[in-house]
């Protein structure tokens, strides 16, 4: 996919995707990076309705110029160069709420494309990457035009929402949805998303919204293997009567390369009968 985001699902977006109810209507509750939903774009009927939904207008704006500039986003894209001066500059504009939103939408996903991409991982912290080692960064920044490309000719005719996610289920939802939440994991509410830097995420308010969807649906966390046991919040939605499917996976250690294993859990509640997704096999 094209932008990263922390806790992004790319490497395991697929084994996701996998294990999706069935449904006629795809919804990407916290969309993020977009990487699920666009795995699901990859596989999907041409009658199919993709929805995608983050309440950072930052995210929505981008993939609005995505949808609809795309060519101009990549013109912009191959002009600039892999730069700790523009990744910089680009940064103090980003971080300065009236310099922002004084650019054009086109200029706010250029920005955002060029802190996001040129970043020292995923947390858009001002740190510019470079590698001694292994990546190439500048020959990974050279491709994004084509990524662009690529990428807009899936996301033509998603269905794009910067809402609430209690408005967007409300919305959207009908015995043929297929909602997928990807919420911030609990403890690190408001580290790393903007969204909930003041207040937080009220995990419980998610599980009462979905627990009334017509719907199906999917919750992705962290949590406990069978051994050591599963969290409070997992045993809720195991109440609500979802299944729960694990997936050991590493996970990248701040500003090092150690890695420690972690715990996926999928929490899935959904009718086995009914329209069936093409992703589903």
């Amino acid at each position: 996919m094209i932008i990263k985001r922390v806790g992004g699902k790319a490497k395991i977006a697929n084994w996701i995707v996998k294990h999706l109810p069935q449904g006629e209507t795809f919804v990407d509750v916290f969309g993020g990076s977009g990487v699920v939903l666009d795995a699901v774009a990859k596989a999907k009927a041409s009658r199919t309705r993709l929805v995608y939904n983050d309440l950072d207008s930052k995210l929505y704006v981008f993939f609005s110029i995505l949808q609809s500039r795309p060519l101009e986003l990549a013109h912009l894209t191959a002009l600039t160069p892999y730069s700790r001066k523009f990744h910089d500059d680009s940064f103090r504009v980003f971080k300065s709420k009236e310099q922002f939103e004084a650019l054009c939408d086109l200029d706010k996903a250029l920005v955002f494309l060029i802190v996001n991409r040129q970043c020292f991982g995923s947390k858009m912290d001002g740190t510019w990457s470079i590698t001694r080692d292994g990546e190439i960064n500048y020959e990974t920044w050279n491709k994004m035009p084509r990524y662009v490309v690529s990428v807009a000719k899936r996301w033509k005719s998603v269905f794009l929402e910067n809402l609430d996610y209690e408005l967007l289920v409300k919305k959207w939802d009908s015995k043929n949805a297929v909602f997928y939440a990807d919420p911030p994991y609990e403890g690190v509410e408001e580290n790393y998303y903007e969204v909930n830097k003041d207040e937080g995420f009220d995990h419980g308010r998610l599980l009462n919204v979905l627990a009334k969807v017509k719907g199906a649906f999917c919750v992705s966390y962290y949590g406990g293997d069978e051994k050591s046991g599963d969290t409070d919040l997992i045993r809720a939605y195991r109440d609500l009567g979802c299944s729960v499917i694990r997936k050991e996976v590493s996970k990248h250690l701040s500003m090092t390369d150690e890695k420690q294993k972690v715990t996926e859990v999928l929490l899935v509640k959904g009718c086995k009968t009914g329209p069936r997704m093409p992703y589903d096999d």
